[in-house]
């Protein structure tokens, strides 16, 4: 890797450079002559403890990297600082470290060295050793039990370090040397270290490397402990419940492997297992912190055995909207010209009741779903869900809506895609009177790529029949198909997507057939405290067949819509401000308008 490669070649270059240019002391440490570095100290000590070589070395960071203990505990015993640091901040302990130097390391540690101390990149000696698989300081350091979690400006620990720099056998010596696989957070996806590692791909190399481990010490509880991390990490469950078991076959008392392996019985669709594993470690009274998330373990445990699953979303809020009835900008429209004798009337005045409605109001919503699993659990499901809606606007009656909808249909869950196959049945009432009845079929896939599946494309497809109840006119169907593609970023999950759809109204009236193609942007800032920020525009295109009576030419749009907001959310509830613009400009005035909606929301689920 890279960083094992820089590492040596500095040191190696630093040593050949003091090497070639011989001066006294460095030349003494270099053919490891003690009776000739003695004589020098003797007769002026002074030069030699004050004598820097290329990157303001010591002759002890030379004695360090050639693995002479002997020339490094009689520079010690005559006054060299046993932690001086070069330019680059390296102290001897690091240069011991780049040349895998053990003997040199463990007489700098037994005289004093700082293990704790970081060089420029503010790696400590540990981290060098594990990244260039220098085993022979790095099993000496690990004897210490120091700095086994001590990170990088970067957030790379040791372990990791030698995970990401392929040194096998830095990664053995960690691992078996120590208890660290039970507290460095990289071999866990739970945690933001190991979400990183996992999308670096280094929790693959890991599975490799331990995977390996296992084979050559099959009885080592601390290798089967790191590999069923990893497995889990990498949704290998089966794998994982196979090493958590070896770990404990040698010790039926570790508990924390116990939690472990009733994890993976439940990520991996065995909620019977995963129980009596969480009530055997519930029974000997674990700290009351653990014990909280065992018995919410145990609760998601007999949820999972369940064939049925309900949950109830409610949600109500308050908007306000400046052009609640879609009222055209101007007061004046063009129409196709029209003789009334000789005059030729080419605009008509829009009346005050038709100009955009200003309304502040109310709304709710109520959502009912059911899903039954047909066989193999998280696999095919039957879904229904009933949903409801009905806003109140004040000053404007004729424009409230209720809406009531209808859907059943097929889920198939897998690891890494979900088919949704409803269909739905909609009924629409606008200003207190029944308006349209919709019934369609909505397919939607959606699919997870990359290692750690941060991205994802979702494909839809929408048919709809419509049939208005004053409108017969606009009686027809509706097709449509959709591709988004969202890339999840960092720890946090924040996201970028775009998306282009496209679509056709067929209706008895040539004047409101319409194809639309549109195109969606937008993106998510995940902060702190569960808060998000978010943004998505979106532009739409629609060419109309025929003109309406009136209208100056074939009626063409074209929209531009911005919405942001910010929502806070949990499991159970959440609140939600956010600002809509809708600007559409149209070749017929009469559709030319902006509308400004702005909402807040509180919702719970159950």
């Amino acid at each position: 890797m890279t960083w094992r490669y820089a590492l040596l070649l500095l040191v190696s270059a630093a040593a050949t450079a003091i090497g070639a240019d011989l001066p006294p002391a460095f030349a003494a440490v270099r053919n490891n002559d003690t009776n000739a570095l003695i004589s020098l100290l003797d007769a002026d000590s002074n030069a030699v403890l004050n004598a820097r070589g290329p990157d303001n070395a010591t002759p002890l960071h030379l004695a360090a990297a050639l693995n002479n203990p002997e020339t490094a505990g009689i520079l010690i015993t005559r006054g060299m600082a046993v932690n001086a640091t070069t330019e680059r901040g390296y102290t001897p302990l690091h240069w011991a470290a780049t040349r895998d130097a053990g003997q040199a390391a463990a007489l700098l540690l037994a005289r004093g060295a700082d293990t704790s101390a970081t060089n420029t990149q503010g790696w400590t000696p540990l981290h060098v050793a594990a990244a260039t698989n220098a085993t022979g300081v790095t099993a000496v350091l690990c004897a210490r039990k120091k700095d086994l979690l001590a990170l990088t400006p970067e957030g790379f620990s040791p372990l990791h370090l030698a995970i990401a720099s392929r040194a096998t056998g830095a990664v053995e010596t960690i691992i078996l040397a120590t208890p660290i696989a039970y507290d460095d957070p990289c071999l866990d996806v739970r945690t933001a270290p190991g979400l990183r590692a996992k999308r670096a791909g280094h929790l693959a190399v890991a599975y490799r490397m331990l995977s390996d481990l296992t084979l050559k010490e099959p009885g080592k509880p601390r290798a089967n402990f790191a590999l069923g991390l990893v497995c889990c990490s990498l949704a290998d469950y089966a794998r994982a419940q196979l090493a958590f078991d070896r770990v404990l076959a040698a010790n039926p008392g570790n508990d924390r492997a116990r939690l472990e392996l009733a994890n993976a019985y439940l990520a991996g669709g065995q909620p019977a297992p995963a129980k009596a594993e969480y009530r055997t470690v519930l029974a000997r009274n674990p700290p009351p912190d653990v014990e909280k998330n065992i018995k919410a373990a145990l609760k998601q445990a007999q949820k999972a055995m369940s064939k049925w699953e309900y949950s109830v979303r409610a949600e109500a809020g308050w908007q306000h909207d400046d052009n609640v009835n879609v009222g055209p900008d101007s007061r004046t429209i063009r129409i196709a010209p029209v003789l009334v004798g000789e005059t030729a009337i080419t605009e008509l005045t829009i009346q005050e009741a038709s100009r955009p409605i200003k309304s502040d109001g109310l709304y709710g919503s109520l959502g009912l779903s059911v899903t039954y699993d047909m066989g193999e659990k998280n696999a095919w499901l039957l879904a229904a869900d009933l949903s409801l809606y009905q806003n109140s606007l004040s000053g404007a009656d004729p424009y409230e809506t209720f809406l009531e909808q209808a859907a059943f249909g097929f889920r198939y869950l897998g690891e890494r895609t979900v088919l949704s196959l409803p269909a739905a049945a909609t009924l629409v009432n606008y200003g207190h009177e029944p308006l349209v009845n919709v019934f369609g079929f909505n397919p939607v896939h959606r699919r997870a790529f990359g290692v750690s599946g941060d991205l994802e494309l979702l494909t839809s497809a929408t048919y709809e029949q419509r049939n208005y109840h004053t409108l017969a006119d606009r009686d027809g169907y509706s097709i449509s198909c959709g591709e988004t593609a969202t890339k999840y970023l960092g720890r946090r999950g924040h996201r970028l997507y775009a998306g282009i759809a496209a679509s056709h109204d067929q209706t008895n009236s040539a004047v409101y057939r319409a194809t639309t193609f549109s195109g969606t942007t937008g993106g998510e800032l995940v902060l702190p405290y569960d808060i998000a920020c978010f943004g998505r525009y979106r532009l739409a295109h629609s060419a109309y067949d025929e003109a309406e009576i009136l209208a100056p030419e074939r009626r063409k749009d074209w929209q531009n819509q911005f919405t942001v907001g910010i929502r806070r959310s949990s499991r159970l509830w959440g609140v939600e401000i956010s600002y809509q613009l809708t600007d559409n400009d149209s070749t017929f005035d009469l559709y030319q308008y902006n509308r400004n909606v702005m909402t807040v929301s509180l919702s719970g689920t159950l």
